[in-house]
């Protein structure tokens, strides 16, 4: 089910700011014209943990992935891998809100590696969007 970016910003507005965040990055970001193509993905992570999500994405459709992440959080990081195994965007800046874009060649399942480099009080809450164009 795909949904706009004011749609995702009005399920969110009354739920935990993570969600929230993800659709004020993503409308900042990008613009118009992306749509919420995934399920929100959170989790929770320590310091230096790493968490995988698969995702099944189109081939030649335009993405955009973000994330943030809770208070206790300062850095986390996110890497796309496509279905050969190939890392094709990655954000790895010092920032808790991190964008990788990417327009795969083929349709299958690719990966999404979130990071989480800093966090003061473990574990450190984070959340994923997957915008699509």
């Amino acid at each position: 089910m795909m949904a706009t970016l004011e749609k995702v910003w009005r399920l969110y507005a009354r739920t935990p700011r993570l969600p929230r965040q993800l659709a004020s990055i993503a409308r900042d970001a990008f613009g118009g014209g992306w749509e919420l193509t995934h399920d929100v993905a959170t989790g929770a992570l320590p310091e230096d943990g790493r968490d995988t999500l698969r995702l099944q994405l189109r081939g030649g459709a335009a993405y955009a992935i973000t994330a943030t992440c809770d208070e206790d959080c300062s850095d986390i990081d996110l890497e796309l891998v496509d279905p050969y195994g190939i890392v094709i965007s990655r954000d790895s800046r010092s920032d808790d809100t991190p964008v990788v874009t990417a327009r795969p060649s083929v349709d299958g399942s690719s990966v999404v590696r979130v990071i989480m480099v800093t966090c003061d009080r473990e574990p450190c809450r984070y959340a994923v969007g997957v915008f699509g164009q």
